[in-house]
C-alpha cells in the first residue's frame, strides 16, 4: 500500500467510526510496530508479535523490532525411515533423496502450530543436535 495508501485507509476508518459508541481497534502486529502513533486507538491486536514472531519477515528480523521468542515447541521422534535415492518425502513429494539417508518422523505438524510452509532445510534440534527438516510439514508430523 505504501504510506499514502495507509494514510488513506486510516482516514477512511476514522471517518467511518468517528462518533460511534464502543472501543476501536485498527492495528495488528505489523501496524502496531510500523505505525504506533498513527494506529493508536483503544487497543491493538498484537497477535504474532506476542510470541516473538515477526509480522513483516523477511523485510525485518526479530532483532529489528526487539522481539524475543516467548515459547518453545517440543516433540518426539516417533519413527525412523531409511530412504534410497529417488524416494520422496512430504505432501507433493517436495523432497527427493539424492543418496541413501535416514530420516526421523517427528510427532508435530501444522495442527500443533509448526509453520506449514516451513521449507526443507528449516533448522531443528534433535536431542540437542542441529538437524533440518525434509519435505513439507503435514498436519501432525514432520520429517527431519
Amino acid at each position: 500500500l505504501g504510506q499514502d495508501g495507509i494514510a488513506h485507509q486510516l482516514a477512511a476508518y476514522e471517518a467511518a467510526t468517528d462518533g460511534l459508541a464502543g472501543e476501536r481497534s485498527i492495528a495488528n502486529s505489523a501496524a502496531t510496530l510500523r505505525h504506533p502513533a498513527r494506529t493508536a486507538h483503544d487497543w491493538v491486536r498484537a497477535g504474532i508479535m506476542m510470541y516473538g514472531g515477526v509480522p513483516d519477515f523477511p523485510e525485518h528480523d526479530a532483532a529489528h523490532w526487539d522481539l524475543r521468542p516467548a515459547m518453545t515447541l517440543r516433540s518426539q521422534v516417533i519413527g525412523v525411515q531409511d530412504l534410497q535415492p529417488g524416494d520422496t518425502v512430504g505432501y507433493g513429494s517436495t523432497f527427493t533423496a539424492e543418496r541413501p539417508m535416514r530420516i526421523g518422523i517427528v510427532a508435530c505438524g501444522y495442527a500443533d502450530g509448526y509453520p506449514r510452509h516451513a521449507p526443507t532445510g528449516t533448522p531443528v534440534l534433535v536431542d540437542g543436535q542441529r538437524s533440518t527438516t525434509v519435505g513439507r510439514v503435514s498436519m501432525d508430523m514432520l520429517a527431519v
